[in-house]
């Protein structure tokens, strides 16, 4: 609960940092929003010793869209929805020994926002937006070696409260790009696997830059 009330102060603060430049608004009150963000990197590696071959890939790729409505100069909410997929690849290959593992995920969001618009240089503006929303993640997990297969799928349903920093450069009255470079965030999840009776309640509270949490998008305002 304290780290809830904690990040719950971080989004009035950034919300109220800035309100003194209203004279410099660039979204006015009556604004429509709309936003598609996209997140999408992999990352490849392998080894190649004498008596070791190990190779592994990851590939992820994410899609916000979402829609706002400013009820005051610079300050928009709203609601938007995700999709995420992940794929991961690890394969382990010694003499006498093959060992590998795959991973595919499917994570689905919604979640309400709000944003302030902190104008700081001309077509230039520094945001924060406070997101609480539902996120559903489905991950089948395949482990192989010469001795055994198995195949675990695992359900995990999240309710989440957090900060995203944002930059936005407007190429004209209506259009901007848009970049998103981490989050802070308090995650309270559980999670079940098929076939399994008991369920893991875990939480957890992190800032992070991880690649998939560092968006680009372009946003639409009318």
């Amino acid at each position: 609960m304290k780290k809830l009330l904690i990040i719950g102060l971080l989004v009035m603060s950034g919300i109220s940092f800035g309100q003194e430049k209203e004279e410099n608004s660039n979204i006015q009150k009556g604004t429509w929003n709309f936003d598609l963000s996209v997140s999408i990197y992999a990352t490849n590696s392998d080894a190649d010793e004498e008596f070791v071959i190990n190779e592994s890939n990851e590939t992820n790729l994410s899609f916000y869209p979402s829609v706002g409505y400013a009820i005051k100069n610079n300050l928009i909410v709203g609601i938007g929805i995700g999709y995420g997929s992940r794929d991961y690849n690890y394969k382990d290959i010694e003499t006498g020994f093959d060992y590998g593992q795959s991973r595919n995920d499917k994570t689905y969001s919604a979640y309400a926002f709000v944003k302030k618009i902190i104008p700081f240089r001309s077509n230039f503006t520094l945001n924060f937006q406070g997101e609480l929303g539902y996120s559903n993640l489905k991950e089948e997990y395949y482990i192989w070696s010469f001795e055994n297969n198995e195949t675990t799928n695992t359900t995990k349903n999240s309710i989440f409260v957090g900060i995203r920093p944002s930059i936005t450069y407007f190429l004209s009255e209506h259009f901007a790009l848009e970049g998103t470079f981490g989050t802070l965030r308090y995650d309270s999840s559980i999670s079940e696997v098929d076939g399994e009776s008991s369920k893991l309640k875990s939480n957890s509270f992190y800032f992070s830059l991880n690649p998939s949490n560092i968006r680009i998008g372009i946003s639409y305002y009318l």
